[in-house]
């Protein structure tokens, strides 16, 4: 209504400009009249304009209200009656360590019976969790077997590696470490450690498709306990860690790991897991793993075989 006065007005006054007494004095009556009717058509032009852009104005308010209720004056989280029950303000992301963990089961059993007896079993445990800070990954796995009745396969392995991330950046340092025990070696356990610097060769926002490769180097040793062969040995530590999602459901991966003795010139053990697994069903995360483990060590102690290798085939869980 304030737009529609003021225009009026300004309409008013142009055309009282037109038969003002000194436009009177100056024109006969003649001259004034048609200045007078030249006045009142401009003034009903006017009108006309302001009728036609108050309805625009009155329906783009009509057309807002509608698209958008008046509710942007409602107080935000906190800003109410403390007694008030509506919504609360979202926590922000834990930083436990004990949340965001990604966990998986193995099992697989394999066995024949008839001229010849065999019976394998393992089951595998893994846990990985990522941060913008850290990348931890923990295992465990447990093998056993026997051929015609008689035992020939005790082993368990715990591992654990925690990378610390730079942001921006390629590099990453970390510490992993493992324990070992096997039945049938010339040791009863083994403990390693070490620490060292990653770089990520290929990182997924590089490929077309997701695609990772992560070179790491470090120092560290080895420490057998029991049997024959119970020794300290210094270590170098160089790795490679591909992982390839093939497509939706599928994952191919390869980890090796060389361990060069610093005491020992030409002694160096050598370790490589590789995998391919396939989901079977994506609303229970149930998966297919068909995997390989190849154990080298050249110098195993007497008795004992140089190179250790583990065909499997396992039904996994994720949760």
């Amino acid at each position: 209504m304030r737009l529609r006065t003021i225009i009026g007005s300004a309409a008013i006054a142009l055309s009282l400009m037109y038969i003002s007494p000194h436009a009177l004095g100056a024109d006969t009556a003649d001259t004034a009249l048609d200045r007078l009717d030249t006045a009142r058509t401009r003034l009903a032009e006017a009108r006309a304009a302001l009728e036609a852009a108050q309805q625009e104005f009155d329906a783009a308010v009509a057309e807002r209200e509608r698209v958008q209720p008046a509710t942007d004056a409602a107080p935000q989280n906190g800003a109410g009656d403390a007694g008030d029950s509506g919504a609360t303000t979202p926590e922000p992301p834990s930083k436990s360590f004990w949340r965001g963990w990604d966990s998986s089961v193995e099992l697989g059993i394999t066995g024949s019976d008839g001229n010849s007896e065999a019976f394998n079993f393992r089951t595998a445990i893994d846990a990985e969790r990522l941060t913008e800070q850290m990348e931890t990954k923990l295992g465990l796995s447990y093998r056993y077997g026997t051929q015609n009745g008689v035992q020939n396969t005790n082993r368990l392995d715990i591992h654990g590696r925690n990378d610390w991330l730079f942001p921006a950046s390629r590099w990453r340092s970390f510490v992993q470490g493992a324990y070992e025990y096997d039945e049938f070696q010339n040791w009863d356990s083994r403990i390693s450690g070490f620490a060292g610097l990653g770089y990520e060769l290929i990182r997924p926002e590089d490929q077309a498709r997701d695609m990772s490769l992560l070179a790491r180097a470090g120092l560290g040793g080895s420490q057998t306990i029991g049997g024959s062969n119970e020794m300290f040995r210094p270590e170098a530590l160089l790795a490679l860690d591909y992982n390839w999602n093939i497509k939706e459901g599928q994952r191919f991966y390869v980890t090796t790991e060389l361990f060069p003795s610093l005491g020992e010139a030409g002694d160096f053990r050598w370790n490589t897991n590789m995998g391919y697994e396939i989901v079977l069903d994506a609303e229970s995360n149930l998966y297919l793993k068909l995997g390989i483990e190849d154990r080298y060590d050249s110098n195993p102690g007497a008795s004992a075989k140089r190179n250790d290798i583990d065909y499997y085939v396992t039904l996994g869980w994720k949760f």
